[in-house]
């Protein structure tokens, strides 16, 4: 029987790998990324951890910047990381803090002076030390934005359903940190994604075309 995630793994890594200290190399202007995280594999080859993209056009680079930039209300991987570092050392008041979205003006005004701010930003560097040390991307480019939400979503639920085997066990390593997500499907599905994950599926004539 075809294994599409096999596949689609193996053509993912044989993309050429960017780190997050290279984003200025980046000729790409539009398209969807997909990370990697060490320690992670798929059979033998590294497993994919997220898939992601960009909304504005010509915007994938300063999408991607916002990973590591110190600003958890701007990139829900440095979010969901975050969450999962404070959850593994038990930090459960400075995890409430972190969980609040200060975005919204009102949300801002109301929580200024009353959250531990130097707890946050010691946070933050720590989640932009892990994004650096541990994540890398290739990336896929499209054009326009329905193709990269399309694709994105596609990719996302067929990698997520392979990424449960038969006896229900995740396919991630033992020392995965996303074993510490607060959200549920982080774990059981080994992704940092929590959308997408039920969705249609890429078919076999799909998949052929992207990896063509």
């Amino acid at each position: 029987m075809r294994n599409n995630s096999f596949i689609l793994h193996q053509y993912f890594n044989s993309l050429k790998r960017y780190s997050f200290n290279e984003l200025d190399t980046i000729k790409e202007l539009n398209g969807i990324y997909i990370l990697f995280e060490k320690g992670e594999k798929f059979a033998d080859m590294d497993r994919v951890v997220l898939v992601g993209t960009h909304n504005r056009q010509n915007g994938l680079v300063k999408r991607l910047a916002e990973h590591i930039r110190h600003n958890k209300d701007r990139s829900i991987l440095r979010k969901h990381i975050g969450r999962a570092i404070l959850n593994r050392n038990n930090q459960q008041e400075l995890l409430e803090q972190w969980d609040r979205d200060l975005t919204p003006r009102e949300s801002y005004e109301y929580w200024n002076g009353k959250l531990d701010y130097v707890g946050l930003d010691i946070i933050e560097q720590v989640v932009s030390y892990y994004v650096q040390k541990n994540l890398t991307f290739a990336i896929i480019p499209f054009e326009t934005a329905q193709e990269r939400s399309l694709w994105k979503s596609r990719i996302i639920a067929t990698l997520a359903k392979a990424n449960i085997l038969v006896n229900r066990a995740v396919m991630s390593s033992e020392g995965w940190l996303g074993k510490f997500a607060t959200n549920a499907n982080i774990v059981k599905r080994g992704m940092w994604v929590v959308q997408n994950l039920g969705g249609k599926e890429l078919t076999d004539e799909e998949v052929d075309d992207l990896i063509k």
